[in-house]
């Protein structure tokens, strides 16, 4: 696949396309949209967010728990850090 632009000469509304299909296994990105940063999403404008998968059922449900999981960990730095600042 390639990617471009060009520069936009319409006259009427611009509209961007997000078009994804990679495998899992091979997807390029190191991280991807977190749709919990984006609050008042409908369901679809989450799933948009949804990183590239091979199934995409399983794969809503496998990085809604990674979203959850990295909310735990954030949370728990937190708590270590002020542990540490206490400490100190």
């Amino acid at each position: 696949m390639t990617h471009g632009t060009i520069p936009w000469e319409g006259e009427g509304e611009r509209r961007s396309v997000f078009y994804k299909y990679t495998p899992h296994a091979i997807a390029a990105a190191a991280c991807y949209y977190n749709s919990d940063d984006y609050p008042g999403l409908s369901e679809r404008q989450q799933a948009l967010l949804l990183p590239p998968s091979a199934s995409p059922g399983a794969g809503a449900v496998l990085w809604k728990q990674a979203q959850a999981e990295h909310r735990e960990l954030l949370a728990l730095r937190e708590q270590v850090a002020e542990l540490q600042a206490a400490k100190l």
